[in-house]
């Protein structure tokens, strides 16, 4: 029912391959974080939503009845951009995936499910203290929060409030995988270019944990995926403000 035929680089671009090597799904064996960052249109969000589609599925076709579902979360700081974006970005790659049929999407509440499963997509914004309440009380009746995706994670305060949540979500199941996308901060102090330093010296084969970093930007997708406007306006920019290129288009830090 959950198994489908597809070859998966029609769908993950190539700059994301290694993401992978460790497998999905069942093929798992200890928990593991991404760090996606880089500059615009480098295909973050687009990997990460394709991701966890693929790995809800896979996880589904091999499920044992004593075992929890997988479930994710996804956030994003402010309510009003869930259905635009982290949302949309979702129902856009069960389309591509040709898997509408496996999915029912609601919008109220805001949530899509995988049917005949306890699996289920939740949707959750993170802007106020009432809004951290919320979300550490989140229950998954019959699975647990296996995936955790951050999108547009500079924005949230301080690695103290996203850790704060994941302790609370860190229960239930024996893996979990925790993803970051963003578009990377231009002050060197901002916590997650604080944290991506940290991470890659702390990062060893002793950890329960295995963490993944990806720089990604424009230049890296191969062409014809990514219009040929958005690569005339990048050349335009790097033309009139050099900084202003490294930054958004390349996702440099300052």
């Amino acid at each position: 029912m959950f198994i489908i035929n597809i070859k998966l680089s029609n769908l993950i671009l190539p700059n994301y391959y290694d993401l992978l090597e460790d497998g999905i799904g069942e093929q798992l064996e200890r928990s593991r974080k991404m760090f996606l960052r880089g500059g615009r249109f480098s295909g973050k969000s687009y990997f990460a939503a394709h991701f966890i589609i693929l790995s809800l599925l896979a996880l589904a076709a091999v499920h044992k009845d004593d075992e929890p579902w997988a479930c994710c979360l996804a956030l994003r700081k402010y309510s009003n951009t869930l259905k635009t974006s982290v949302y949309a970005e979702i129902a856009n790659a069960i389309i591509n995936l040709g898997v509408e049929d496996k999915f029912q999407m609601l919008t109220n509440p805001m949530e899509i499910r995988l049917k005949g499963t306890k699996s289920v997509i939740k949707f959750a914004n993170l802007n106020t203290s009432e809004d951290y309440g919320k979300v550490k009380s989140i229950k998954w009746p019959g699975g647990y929060c296996r995936f955790i995706w951050w999108e547009e994670a500079d924005q949230f305060q301080s690695k103290h409030d996203v850790d704060q949540i994941l302790l609370s979500l860190y229960r239930g199941g024996d893996i979990f995988e925790t993803i970051f996308t963003y578009n990377t901060p231009f002050s060197p102090s901002h916590w997650l270019n604080v944290g991506w330093r940290n991470e890659r010296e702390m990062a060893s084969e002793g950890r329960h944990e295995k963490v993944y970093f990806k720089h990604v930007n424009l230049y890296d997708i191969p062409r014809g995926i990514v219009p040929e406007q958005v690569y005339e306006m990048a050349e335009a920019m790097r033309e009139d403000n050099l900084q202003e290129w490294r930054h958004i288009i390349m996702g440099e830090v300052r």
